[in-house]
């Protein structure tokens, strides 16, 4: 499968665009409606974060990330054209902007990747 998503980050005031293809694999064990699938993948990402969250509150330190994605999770699809996933995808790259390095304008290691991709509820029609 191919998935293509554009998101909003919660840990963080940001977006970021990833392209994953992803191989399926039936979990015939848990059949009984529907079907059940679990999945793995890997593609590309990109983002940019406005505000970063600190212990205490936000401080703005905006800065881009690029690399490469990964993601791994199970989904659910129903007798009817209707499909829930849950997931996990992290980004890991370099980071770049004002003020993530030591002299300011830097570009560094997205530290942040493992934590910044999150988990995602998904909710899919499918055609």
């Amino acid at each position: 499968m191919l998935e293509a998503e554009l998101g909003l980050s919660l840990s963080s005031v940001g977006v970021e665009a990833v392209v994953t293809h992803d191989w399926l694999f039936p979990i015939s064990s848990w059949q009984k409606r529907g079907t059940w699938n679990w999945y793995a993948g890997v593609g590309l990402g990109a983002g940019y974060n406005w505000a970063h969250p600190l212990l205490l509150g936000y401080y703005s330190i905006p800065y881009g990330f690029v690399g490469l994605a990964g993601r791994i999770g199970v989904e659910y699809n129903f007798d009817f054209p209707l499909n829930l996933s849950l997931d996990w995808r992290p980004i890991i790259g370099p980071a770049f902007g004002n003020g993530i390095g030591t002299n300011g304008r830097d570009i560094k290691f997205n530290e942040d990747g493992l934590y910044q991709g999150g988990i995602a509820l998904g909710v899919r029609y499918r055609f």
